[in-house]
């Protein structure tokens, strides 16, 4: 019997499939994603617009919502410092997000 990769067993234990870059499906997003490997928010340039893929960690994830950063938010970044990413999503809201959150923010660059 063939096994996928995402069927194996470690410690006898069924591993589940996880998808890194699976976004709101009740969102639709006016750009259309880069096909390149996912990058962390703290990664992007200043002027570069990106959509939010998954948020690592609870903790990362209740934050970025309390400020209005979730999956499928499409964003443009204003200015990086060593302290913080300031970013304005595609609505006009602006934040700035401590790079410590933004480090765990998977983003992909849009055209």
């Amino acid at each position: 019997m063939s096994r996928h990769a995402h069927e194996l067993d470690i410690d006898g234990l069924p591993a589940t499939p996880f998808i890194i870059n699976r976004f709101d499906e009740e969102r639709m997003l006016i750009a259309t994603p880069v096909l390149e490997t996912p990058r962390s928010l703290i990664d992007i340039h200043v002027g570069e617009r990106v959509a939010v893929g998954a948020v690592l960690f609870d903790i990362v994830r209740d934050h970025c919502l309390s400020v209005g950063i979730h999956p499928g938010v499409v964003m443009r970044c204003e200015r990086c410092t060593s302290r913080s990413v300031m970013l304005q999503r595609d609505d006009g809201m602006r934040i700035e997000l401590d790079r410590v959150y933004a480090a765990f923010v998977e983003v992909q660059p849009l055209h």
